[in-house]
Parts: C-alpha cells; sequence; structure tokens
C-alpha cells in the first residue's frame, strides 16, 4: 500500500494573477501636483474655499473607489484559496484517520519493546550485583540503558561500574563506622546516633571532631553550672547573719526564716540516640536560669 502512495503526484498546481492599476503613472503625477498645491493649506482662501472643497470630494471619491476595488479584487483572489484550503483540510482529514490508529500502535509496539529492554537491564543488574554481594534495589537506574543503540558490552560495564562504586562505599562504612564505636567505647558513650550521622560527604573523622567538641561544651556547661552555683550560694550566705534562731539578710534587714531546702530527681529519657543528644543540650542550654545543677548518673545505652 505504501507504494501505491509512493507513484501518486500529490504535487499542487497554481497560477499567479496579475493584477494592474491602468494609467497608475499619470494618477500619481496628478496627484502629487495636488498634494504640491494645498501643501500648509497657506493657498487655501475665502475666495477658493469652495474650489477647494469640490477637488477634496473628488480625491475622497477617487481614495474610497481604490479601497471599493481593492476590496472586490481581494474577495474574488482569494475564492480559489479558500477552496484550496478546504481541499487540503479535506485530505489531511483523511490521512489522519488513517495516522491515528498507526501512531497508537506504533508506540505500543515501542514502550513494550522499551519495556522489554528495560527488563533485560534489571535482570543484567541483579546478576551482575549478586557477583559483588550487593542489593540489587542499590543500584541506581540509568534511563539511558534502555536505547537501542547501547551495547550489550557498553551496558555490562557501565552497571559493573557502577556495581564496584557501591561496594567500595559500603567497605568505607564499615570501617568508618568501626573507627566511631570505638571512638564511643573510648569515651564512654552510646554510638548509635553517632554512626547515623555517617553518609557519604561525612566520614569517620568529622563525625568524631564532632563527638570530641559536643563532649567538651557538655564538660565546659557543667562546669560553668557548677561555678555559677557556688557563687550564688557564697553570695546568698554572705549576706546572711544568724542572730539567735534567726537568719537576718544583712542588706536589706529581711528575717529569712528557713532556707529553702534542696531536692534531686531523676529523669529517664528513651529515645533516639540523636533525639536524647539535642534534649541533653537543650537541658544544659537553660537550667542555668532555674539554678539547677545536672549531673550524668548513667551513659546511655540502647534499650
Amino acid at each position: 500500500m505504501a507504494n501505491d502512495l509512493a507513484t501518486i503526484d500529490f504535487g499542487v498546481s497554481y497560477t499567479p494573477t496579475e493584477i494592474k492599476i491602468n494609467n497608475q503613472e499619470l494618477f500619481k503625477e496628478q496627484v502629487k501636483k495636488y498634494a504640491e498645491k494645498y501643501k500648509g493649506w497657506s493657498i487655501i482662501t475665502a475666495d477658493s474655499v469652495d474650489g477647494d472643497k469640490l477637488v477634496r470630494a473628488d480625491l475622497n471619491r477617487m481614495k474610497k473607489g481604490f479601497d471599493d476595488k481593492r476590496k472586490e479584487i481581494k474577495g474574488e483572489y482569494n475564492k480559489p484559496l479558500k477552496e484550496f484550503e478546504a481541499q487540503v483540510k479535506d485530505m489531511t482529514s483523511i490521512i489522519d484517520a488513517v495516522l491515528d490508529p498507526l501512531d497508537d500502535g506504533i508506540k505500543k509496539v515501542e514502550e513494550n519493546q522499551r519495556q522489554e529492554r528495560k527488563d533485560s537491564v534489571l535482570a543484567l543488574i541483579a546478576e551482575i550485583a549478586s557477583e559483588y554481594n550487593i542489593n540489587r534495589n542499590e543500584v541506581p537506574f540509568d534511563p539511558k540503558w534502555t536505547n537501542k543503540s547501547i551495547t550489550r558490552k557498553k551496558l555490562i560495564e557501565q552497571i559493573t561500574d557502577g556495581v564496584k562504586l557501591l561496594q567500595r562505599q559500603h567497605k568505607a562504612y564499615e570501617i568508618n563506622k568501626r573507627l566511631i564505636e570505638e571512638h564511643c567505647k573510648l569515651k564512654d558513650i552510646d554510638p548509635a546516633g553517632w554512626v547515623a550521622q555517617l553518609s557519604n560527604e561525612r566520614d569517620a573523622a568529622e563525625v568524631i571532631d564532632s563527638i570530641d567538641q559536643f563532649l567538651i561544651d557538655q564538660e565546659n556547661e557543667k562546669i560553668a553550672a557548677q561555678k555559677h552555683a557556688e557563687a550564688e550560694k557564697a553570695t546568698r550566705e554572705a549576706l546572711q547573719q544568724k542572730v539567735g534562731d534567726k537568719v537576718i539578710d544583712t542588706e536589706t534587714g529581711e528575717v529569712i526564716e528557713n532556707k529553702p531546702s534542696e531536692f534531686t530527681v531523676s529523669i529517664k529519657l528513651t529515645g533516639t540516640q540523636a533525639g536524647i543528644i539535642q534534649a541533653m543540650q537543650q537541658v544544659n542550654q537553660f537550667k542555668n536560669s532555674f539554678e539547677v545543677v545536672s549531673e550524668v548518673i548513667n551513659k546511655m545505652s540502647e534499650v
């Protein structure tokens, strides 16, 4: 059927139509003379105005005549174009009726072929990943691997490179994990939350630096809190004097009946390592405002 279409000449015949204004040059010359005569309106007087109005009327009639003729010719000129456009629209609608199911069918076949290629690639990924003890679901899928142009050799090379990269990342993670766990054991803290901070962009050295800084900050806050509490206690005691069975504030003269008792409360926190660390940091930030001293009794342990 395609060969039958190829033998038909679908050329379009077109003969341009000539449109010509008779005595065009003579007309232009006469109009230019009028334009020069009335340039700036300076020649028009009360005596000539009636004649000038007649000239204007003639020019307007001529102008309208030209425009009317233009519209008439344009309508006639466009008739064959409109008929041709209608014929083209009719022919293209017939072609579209054939093209639409062809397009749908071809797209469906191509989609099935693409899915078959994808299934084949996924099977190859699973095969190569198993050779390196890598989970197939970890291997990033590149859409270009389903292109017809890629060779099997090239496909195997790219998948293998990706799997080997994942293998190196896994080994690096295990090394970094052990380093953090050993450091946490040395510092007597739970490693779970710190190991969770490992990533391709954050290695053991950076996490260990964070651990050390956290412990330094925690110790500094503890020391500062103790010093603050001791200083406030010393200040209070310096301003108090016992007279008989009463305690007098020597600065205000106020009688202090009883010294406030101090209490201790233990709170158990359960959550993720990161959550507990954040909670302890917040406690350390605000405890000074309430004249409270905190102390870690037991290290964090996994539930």
